[in-house]
C-alpha cells in the first residue's frame, strides 16, 4: 500500500473479530463461518471466499493467496472466470505437490504412492499449479513445484519482510523494562522459544535438552499457544513433562504473546529446534532482536543461517546435541555477543522491508504482457 497499490485483505472470519474493518488504510474482510481457526477452516471458507472474490471483482487486478491449502482453489477458479492472475505463495514444504496429505491417506489405510492417493491428490494438485505464479519461500518449495511441472518462468523467490525498527536489539534498560513487564527475572538467563507448542517445532526436544543439561541461573520460557485441535499439538504433553521432572523453577509456559518483540529484548538466548521449515518467521525476528540462535539445519533455515557464523546448528530431533550446544552457549558471553551481531546484520542484509516488498511489488504489478503468463 505504501508504494501505491491498492490492497484488500480477504480472510477468515475468526470468533469476536467483525467481519469487517479498516487497519492502517487497508480494508479487511472476514468471511466464512465464524469460529476458531484450524486445520479444516480454509476449506470450510472456500464458497464464501469465492462469492467475496466474485464481489469484489472492481478492487483488483492480482489475488495473492499466501498458503493455498482448500482457499487456494477458490482464487484459481474465480481468477480464470474473471480473466485476473493469481499468484500463489507455498509456505510449507509438500502444500503443492499434496505430498502433506500422506500422513492423512496412511491413517485411512492408503496408500500414499497407490492410485487412490493419486486420484485424491489429482484435482488439488492440478488447481495448485493452475497459478499464474508460485511465490517460494525456500529453495526446497522451488524444487518441489519445478517437479510438479511449474514452468522456472512462473517461480518467484520470496522472503518474509521484517520491521527492523520493531525487531531489534535492545538497551539493557529496555531489557529490564521487557522483563518487568512478562513477570521475568532480572537475575537469570533467559532462553526463549516463540512459536506453536507443536511436536514439529521441537518443544519437546528443547525439553528434554533442558532436563539433560539443567544449568544453574538461567530460565527456559516458551512463549506460543497451544493448538488441541491438531494433531501435533504437544502443550499438555509439554508441561507434564516439566512437573514430572521438578522443572517448575526453571520453564515458565507464557502462553500466546501479543508483543514477541519486546520479548525478544527480554531474552538472552533464542531456541527453535523444527523438524522442519520453510522460512522460520521467528528465527529471523530472534535475528532482528540480536538474540544468539540455535536452530535446526532444515528447510528455509539452511538459507540463512551458517553454522557457528550466525547460529549454532543442530540436527533436528536430537535433544542430547541440542544440550550440549545450548550449554556452551550459555557458557560463553563472548560466543553470544558475536552470534547476535551477526544475526542482525543478517537480518538487515536479507530481511528489511524495502528489500523484499520492493521486489515483490515489482513482480506483481508488471503488466500482463510483459511478464508472460504471469
Amino acid at each position: 500500500a505504501a508504494r501505491g497499490g491498492a490492497v484488500t485483505v480477504l480472510t477468515k472470519r475468526v470468533d469476536r473479530l467483525p467481519p469487517r474493518e479498516e487497519l492502517d488504510g487497508v480494508p479487511v474482510y472476514r468471511v466464512g463461518p465464524a469460529g476458531r481457526r484450524g486445520a479444516a477452516a480454509k476449506w470450510q471458507m472456500l464458497p464464501f471466499a469465492a462469492a467475496a472474490l466474485l464481489r469484489l471483482r472492481r478492487a483488483y487486478d492480482v489475488i495473492y493467496c499466501p498458503d493455498p491449502r482448500g482457499i487456494g482453489i477458490a482464487a484459481v477458479l474465480v481468477g480464470r472466470l474473471l480473466g485476473r492472475r493469481v499468484v500463489f505463495e507455498a509456505a510449507t514444504p509438500g502444500d503443492v505437490s499434496c505430498a502433506n496429505w500422506d500422513d492423512t491417506l496412511r491413517r485411512w489405510s492408503v496408500r500414499p504412492a497407490g492410485r487412490l492417493a493419486a486420484a485424491l491428490k489429482w484435482l488439488p494438485r492440478r488447481m495448485y499449479t493452475a497459478a499464474d505464479a508460485i511465490a517460494c519461500l525456500s529453495g526446497e518449495i522451488e524444487e518441489e513445484c519445478r517437479a510438479a511441472g511449474v514452468a522456472p518462468a512462473r517461480l518467484l523467490r520470496v522472503a518474509h519482510a521484517l520491521d527492523l525498527t520493531r525487531f531489534r536489539p535492545g538497551s539493557r534498560e529496555e531489557a529490564a523494562m521487557a522483563r518487568g513487564a512478562f513477570g521475568l527475572p532480572t537475575d537469570r538467563l533467559v532462553c526463549l522459544f516463540v512459536g506453536r507448542l507443536s511436536r514439529e517445532k521441537g518443544v519437546l526436544e528443547i525439553l528434554q535438552a533442558w532436563h539433560a543439561v539443567r544449568p544453574e541461573g538461567a530460565l527456559l520460557v516458551l512463549a506460543g499457544p497451544d493448538t488441541p485441535e491438531h494433531a501435533l499439538d504437544v502443550g499438555a504433553e509439554g508441561r507434564a513433562f516439566t512437573a514430572r521432572h521438578g522443572l517448575e523453577e526453571q520453564v515458565r509456559f507464557l502462553g500466546p504473546v501479543a508483543e514477541p518483540a519486546s520479548l525478544m529484548r527480554a531474552a538472552d538466548v533464542f531456541i527453535h529446534p523444527s523438524h522442519y521449515e520453510a522460512f522460520g518467521l521467528s528465527v529471523a525476528e530472534a535475528l532482528a532482536s540480536g538474540l544468539p540462535v540455535i536452530a535446526t539445519s532444515v528447510g528455509g533455515l539452511k538459507e540463512y543461517l551458517v553454522d557457528e557464523e550466525n547460529a549454532l546448528l543442530v540436527p533436528p530431533g536430537e535433544p542430547d546435541e541440542l544440550g550440549r550446544q545450548l550449554d556452551r552457549l550459555l557458557g560463553d558471553a563472548a560466543l553470544r555477543q558475536r552470534l547476535g551481531r551477526a544475526g542482525r546484520q543478517t537480518a538487515e542484509r536479507r530481511f528489511g522491508p524495502d528489500r523484499v516488498f520492493g521486489a515483490l511489488f515489482a513482480a506483481l504489478s508488471r503488466p500482463a504482457a510483459e511478464a508472460g503468463r504471469f
